[in-house]
């Protein structure tokens, strides 16, 4: 078994509209930016990420990273660089 997969990341989207965020970040395109008002964790930095499924009974190899519960602009730790 792999150890479990934990929460990383913002807690909550780090600009609570595209407006903030494009006021402090430039040089995204254009349509990157809603990405950055969206897609935080909602759990604690550090407990089992209960959004990939089976997060705890992994076994050994790759696994899939995204879910009807872990969209593309969810935050998570990175599992490339736990290893």
């Amino acid at each position: 078994m792999l150890p479990p997969v934990l929460a990383g990341g913002y807690t909550t989207a780090p600009f609570p509209d595209v407006p903030s965020a494009m006021a402090v970040e430039n040089g995204l395109p254009s349509d990157y930016y809603k990405y950055l008002s969206t897609g935080g964790t909602g759990l604690p930095h550090g407990a089992v990420d209960t959004r990939v499924p089976n997060a705890t009974t992994l076994p050994p190899g790759p696994f899939q990273l995204t879910s009807k519960t872990l969209p593309y602009d969810s935050y998570a730790n990175s599992p490339v660089h736990r290893f």
